[in-house]
Parts: C-alpha cells; sequence; structure tokens
C-alpha cells in the first residue's frame, strides 16, 4: 500500500510539473508570438526598402499605411489571445507564417524580407479587410443612406487603402503572377475568414448584452480542427491581463501598442539617414 501511495504521488508530482512546464511554454509563447505581431508592421517598412532600394515603396507604407497600422496595432494590444492548449497554440501561432514560408522559400529563395512583407501583408491587411468587411455591413442596416456613404468613404480610403500598400509589396516582389502566389492568398484568406467570424460573433454578443466586448485576435483551426475533431473549447490567456480572472490589468501592453504604431516612423529615420547623401 505505502509504495502504492508512493508511486501515486509521484505520478501526481509529475504531472503537475508538466502541467506547470506546459503553461510556462504556452506563456513565453504568446509572448514571443505578440511582439512579433506588433514589430509586423516596421518590419514591413524595412523589408520594403530592403527588397526595392532605390524606390518609395517604404515610404509609401509608411505613411499611406499609417491607419491601417493604427487599427492593428490598438486592436492588437487589447485583443490578442492565445489557448491555454499547446497543440492548438502552436497552431496559431504557426499556421499562417508556415503557408508564407513555403511559397518564400519555393520562389524567393528563402528571402527574409520577403517573408517579412508577406506576413505582415496577411496579419494587418487580412485583420484590416475582415473586420470592416462585417462592421460596414452591420453598420449598412443600421446608418442613414448619406451617413453610411462618408462612413463608407472614409473606411476606403483610410483604412482598406492603407492595408493595400502592404499587398502590392507582395506582388511587386513577386514581379509577375505567379502559382506561388495561391499561398499567399491562402493564408490571406485563412485570416480573412477568423477575423471576420471573431468580430461578428463580438458584435452579435454586443447586440444581446449592450456591453463592450472586446474582439479576441485569434484562430481556432477552422475546417481542419473540425475534420481531426480537436476541440478548441479551452480557456484563452493574453498579454492584457497579468492573471486568467482578468482582474490585474498589464499595463506594459498599451505602452506596447502605443510603441508599435511609432516604431516604423523611427526605423524610417535610420533608412533616410542611411539613404540621404
Amino acid at each position: 500500500r505505502r509504495q502504492r501511495l508512493r508511486c501515486r504521488k509521484r505520478q501526481r508530482a509529475r504531472a503537475s510539473l508538466l502541467t506547470n512546464t506546459m503553461k510556462r511554454v504556452i506563456r513565453i509563447l504568446m509572448w514571443v508570438h505578440f511582439i512579433y505581431l506588433l514589430t509586423l508592421p516596421t518590419l514591413a517598412v524595412i523589408s520594403a526598402y530592403m527588397l526595392f532600394p532605390g524606390e518609395d515603396y517604404w515610404r509609401q507604407l509608411l505613411i499611406i499605411g499609417f491607419p491601417a497600422v493604427l487599427m492593428y496595432s490598438l486592436f492588437l494590444a487589447s485583443g490578442y489571445a492565445i489557448p491555454e492548449s499547446l497543440p492548438i497554440a502552436l497552431f496559431q501561432v504557426l499556421i499562417v507564417p508556415a503557408q508564407i514560408g513555403l511559397g518564400v522559400m519555393i520562389f524567393g529563395g528563402g528571402s527574409i524580407w520577403l517573408f517579412f512583407a508577406e506576413s505582415a501583408a496577411v496579419e494587418i491587411g487580412s485583420f484590416v479587410f475582415g473586420v470592416l468587411t462585417v462592421a460596414l455591413a452591420e453598420r449598412h442596416k443600421e446608418a442613414s443612406g448619406s451617413g453610411f456613404v462618408f462612413i463608407l468613404i472614409l473606411a476606403l480610403t483610410c483604412f482598406f487603402g492603407g492595408a493595400l500598400p502592404h499587398i502590392f509589396v507582395v506582388f511587386y516582389a513577386y514581379g509577375s503572377l505567379s502559382p506561388w502566389l495561391i499561398l499567399f492568398v491562402t493564408a490571406f484568406a485563412t485570416g480573412f475568414r477568423e477575423h471576420a467570424s471573431a468580430y461578428r460573433q463580438v458584435s452579435a454578443k454586443h447586440a444581446e448584452t449592450g456591453k463592450l466586448q472586446n474582439l479576441e485576435m485569434r484562430y481556432d483551426g477552422g475546417y481542419l480542427f473540425k475534420l481531426l475533431r480537436i476541440d478548441t473549447d479551452v480557456p484563452l490567456i493574453c498579454p492584457l491581463w497579468k492573471t486568467n480572472d482578468k482582474t490585474q490589468l498589464n499595463s506594459r501592453v498599451h505602452l506596447f501598442g502605443w510603441t508599435a504604431m511609432f516604431l516604423p516612423f523611427a526605423a524610417s529615420m535610420a533608412m533616410a539617414a542611411l539613404v540621404l547623401p
């Protein structure tokens, strides 16, 4: 009996150690992925300069793309979440980079700058297009004709227009229409579907409760997880909160978000100093 009790205690201790280790790994993964996503707008500007050193594409990303980056960074800082399950978390972190990386390695010889340019186009573009497509469709039902036209023009000019330079840089980097662009389009469609679905759920919850809802920027695995019968209904953790009960706010996250918005300008100043004679 004593031996059995000792074995059970050891098994419980090992299980507890494994659980705690998994949670630490997921939290490290969360912070690495979160900071990477926040720095993507800056990496996109640097990539445009490295891919087209004699052109002004990086300046167009900086100026025209700022409204889209502003929207992306603010929502990301307050809405990033990751499942507290290592397999699902790894899928969420790696699904888009894996699709982009495959296309870049096959076509571009593994260019890290093309990878960053595509990643920024997918993450920023799919978020802006996914959220605003649903938001405009719902606003169209509520707003008057002239009021909706003003909102539509504002959205098309500032946000949709701000996301387009990121997409154009990718097409220019490939030089022409390429069959490998289908991987970029697939990754973009994946992000678009997930962000649109998340915003639609948030909007429905807001209409039901009348309370403001937080938009969680995460992937649920889509049809692949349904096909594999993987349950994605697991607790979420996010950088915005220090604890899982969401009682202690992490003030650093907002600082990261504001820094991410203006970091591309600092990078552009450094590049301008290199470009000028």
